[in-house]
């Protein structure tokens, strides 16, 4: 009869044990979970509020710190962590504040928790339970003001764009007119290339005297000649000496009426170039005349 009597005494005693017991929970059915706690349905843009992460694995794995991105797309700002050691698990709490920072709402998200395994190289990850957060203006149409941004987004002010704009459009149009009058003079300081027929009508027209002004005319009667001879069979006429050129003209099939005359008004410029010899003006007309021949019929 006594131990009946006891038996209440001996419930009350243990469920009082039990009450003032540490705090301590069952060892979670996964070895790995994660769980965001605090997280609202509606968060304002770039306004922070406060959450909790609360990560569990078991002691078969090893859980490195909470990093920075643990609640990507939002940013987490960490505020203190308290790790515990139970009988069967780790269990870790983080508090701290999170903010979103882009206008598209979180539709089925959830966060990534990972871990390695103590015995091997493999990790494993887990996704907490998915959750949806709206993301709304900072201030209502009814404000009678812009929706106000986060601070970590910057766009520049439309004055401050269009003055970089106006700047470097009339930088480029500067430099463009300035390329452009380079160009324009460097034409204009192109000496102009007269053909052979314009060459011989130029000293057609000249009565030379001296010594000296027959040896500038014979110079640029052969000029015009070898001019010729290099436009019409792409030689380099004006560098090579007469032989050097009769070897190359002789050569050519289509030339062959005119090569005599050439050679004699090529080999008489070089007499007086050279050998400084006499000049009879019956005699440089004649080879004028053969000159400006040969090159009407290469042009026929």
């Amino acid at each position: 009869m006594k131990r009946y009597l006891m038996l209440p005494w001996l419930v009350g005693i243990v469920l009082c044990l039990t009450a003032c017991a540490p705090d301590s929970e069952p060892a979670p059915e996964a070895d790995l979970s994660i769980e965001i706690l605090g997280l609202p349905e509606s968060v304002e843009l770039g306004e922070a509020f406060p959450v909790t992460i609360v990560r569990r694995w078991s002691r078969d794995y090893a859980a490195g710190p909470l990093p920075a991105s643990a609640l990507s797309p939002l940013a987490f700002e960490a505020a203190d962590t308290v790790r515990e050691s139970l009988p069967t698990h780790w269990r870790e709490r983080t508090r701290g504040s999170a903010r979103a920072l882009d206008f598209e709402g979180l539709a089925n998200w959830s966060a990534r928790f990972e871990a390695r395994a103590l015995l091997g190289t493999s990790t494993k990850s887990v996704h907490s339970t998915p959750q949806t957060l709206r993301i709304l203006p900072a201030r209502t149409p009814t404000d009678g003001m812009d929706a106000e941004l986060p601070r970590d987004l910057h766009f520049m002010a439309p004055g401050v764009l269009v003055l970089f704009v106006t700047s470097a459009t009339l930088i480029c149009a500067f430099c463009l007119l300035r390329h452009w009058l380079r160009l324009r003079r460097e034409r204009q300081a192109l000496p102009l290339r007269l053909t052979p027929q314009a060459r011989l009508a130029a000293i057609a027209g000249q009565k030379p005297l001296s010594a000296a002004e027959w040896d500038a005319w014979h110079v640029e009667l052969s000029a015009a000649l070898r001019a010729h001879w290099e436009e019409r069979f792409h030689i380099a006429a004006p560098r090579m000496t007469t032989e050097e050129l009769a070897v190359d003209l002789e050569a050519n099939a289509r030339c062959t009426k005119e090569l005599p005359p050439s050679l004699e008004v090529l080999r008489a410029c070089d007499a007086v170039k050279f050998a400084a010899a006499a000049v009879r003006d019956a005699e440089a007309q004649q080879h004028l005349a053969n000159a400006r021949t040969v090159v009407n019929r290469g042009q026929s």
